[in-house]
């Protein structure tokens, strides 16, 4: 299955999800506004070279990063979405941005598949070639790092949301414990996506890792070869954190399931 089919099956299934809110025209409005960002994945299936595998991938995470705001700006406005809705619209939100980040990351395996940029480092021993290799990889490892970091916000401000919600808890237990069982059920999905950056940092430190040591200390190739080792050290922090923080936030959810049922 390409991109583009991966991308209308994970917008198809929050259509559906939201459907079941019964939403106002005003949101359905908002939705329907991601319908063109499918064009760049498009491109991206239909892309023979890497770098124009990666310039269409640019393009969609700017889109749907941009239409992704836009919904959760939406779900958010009481005129949109009655409040007590809005925990459901958020995790539903939630999850089919863990589907992008996921849809994401295979573009990205792709395209190193593409260029072999593993073996193409392994060998290669121009400083400027690898210096520039470099760069690349650097901007790739910022982009996963900027993913983690908001992530592992995510995870905190939704699991004090819950805990906040669960000592304020008003109404039916029974729309209580519906509404946790959905966060619940979106995170555990979400935790394909974490996996998923994961994978593709591994992929950069394999890849950085076959640079030849005797470049290490050359002009060209010092100054981003330092930027990516002081930046990966603190993306892997932030990934462990993720992973703890995800499970400590599923693992609540779950209790608090056990608690009310």
């Amino acid at each position: 299955m390409g991109l583009s089919e991966d991308w209308k099956k994970a917008k198809n299934r929050l259509e559906v999800m939201m459907s079941k809110r019964n939403p106002a025209e005003e949101f359905l409005g908002v939705f329907r506004e991601g319908h063109s960002i499918e064009t760049s994945l498009e491109r991206a299936d239909a892309a023979e070279a890497p770098v124009q595998l990666r310039e269409a991938l640019d393009e969609f995470r700017k889109e749907a990063t941009a239409y992704t705001q836009i919904l959760r700006t939406a779900a958010e406005d009481t005129g949109y979405v009655p409040p007590e809705d809005k925990p459901t619209y958020l995790a539903n939100i939630e999850s089919f941005e863990n589907a992008l980040a996921k849809l994401l990351a295979a573009g990205e395996e792709k395209a190193a598949a593409l260029d072999g940029t593993d073996q193409v480092v392994k060998v290669e021993a121009d400083p400027k070639i690898v210096a520039g290799q470099l760069m690349g990889m650097n901007k790739e490892l910022i982009e996963v790092g900027v993913w983690v970091t908001k992530k592992l916000s995510t995870l905190t401000t939704n699991l004090e949301r819950q805990k906040a919600m669960l000592a304020g808890q008003k109404g039916p237990k029974e729309n209580m414990v519906r509404g946790f069982t959905m966060i619940r059920d979106a995170e555990l999905k979400g935790r394909e996506a974490v996996e998923a950056k994961a994978r593709s940092f591994a992929e950069l430190e394999k890849r950085v890792s076959h640079i030849p040591t005797e470049l290490h200390q050359d002009a060209e190739v010092a100054p981003p070869l330092t930027q990516f080792t002081e930046t990966a050290a603190r993306v892997k922090m932030d990934l462990a954190s993720v992973q703890v923080e995800q499970k400590a936030y599923i693992d609540f959810l779950n209790e608090s399931i056990g608690m009310m049922a």
